[in-house]
């Protein structure tokens, strides 16, 4: 077998995964032609792939870090439109029960999964010191037993708007045929690995949480999460992984 002509195709197969979408279907185009050229099919990229599909699972959130319910709704939504499976343990750390949150699958999508999420994370983290400083200085008006209410809808309506945008560029690359192979492909490998997890291990997954909030932060919150920038962050990251490889 031509490693050459398998190390090509691998390198191709990568840009399907660009927050690009025409970047993304030109490569799903490319790799089907490709395969179809070499007489090859998915499994001989697996077989011959070095690691390329290896499923991977990785820390994202520590026990002792803090998870206000925005991080972990923003954790549980972000995982399916990354293709990557979050699931939470929990340990003993100084007598007190901790929780860790993880995710698995193919490990490019853990790694771009690990970084976005830690981005977002920090980019609505900023975002709410922003607005609790306005607040401080009574740039707005917020009675103190309202302020988490507040925080709530105001992160809500980030996490939902910044998901929405991701999911919508998402959605055009998976509705290219030729896309479709690999991202079946991959699905059907996390998941035989994720059922093997989950049995061996006392592991959780669990729904994003329930919120209370106010329409107009909320509103306010998406149109936050509209100037948050998406597309060049995560092509960054694309490109700094290649790079590596």
């Amino acid at each position: 077998m031509d490693y050459k002509i398998l190390d090509r195709i691998r390198k191709v197969l990568s840009l399907t995964a660009s927050p690009n979408e025409h970047e993304a279907s030109l490569a799903s185009i490319r790799a089907q032609e490709l395969l179809d050229k070499h007489n090859l099919t998915m499994k001989d990229i697996e077989g011959e792939s070095s690691g390329t599909f290896d499923v991977h699972t990785l820390k994202i959130v520590k026990e002792s870090e803090a998870k206000p319910n925005w991080k972990n709704s923003l954790f549980n939504i972000l995982s399916v439109l990354f293709d990557v499976v979050p699931f939470y343990f929990e340990s003993g750390l100084r007598g007190k029960t901790r929780e860790a949150c993880y995710v698995i699958g193919i490990q490019s999508d853990t790694q771009i999964f690990a970084y976005v999420f830690d981005y977002l994370s920090k980019t609505i983290t900023n975002s709410l010191k922003q607005e609790l400083i306005k607040i401080k200085n009574k740039e707005i008006a917020v009675h103190k037993l309202d302020l988490q209410a507040y925080k709530d809808s105001f992160t809500k309506g980030m996490v939902d708007r910044i998901c929405e945008r991701i999911s919508e560029q998402r959605e055009l690359r998976r509705n290219n045929p030729q896309s479709r192979e690999l991202t079946i492909f991959k699905d059907d490998r996390v998941q035989r690995e994720t059922d093997k997890l989950f049995k061996e291990h006392e592991v959780e997954s669990k729904k994003p949480p329930k919120f209370k909030h106010w329409e107009n932060v909320y509103q306010k919150g998406r149109r936050a999460g509209d100037e948050v920038a998406i597309n060049e962050s995560i092509e960054k990251e694309r490109k700094l992984m290649l790079e590596s490889d």
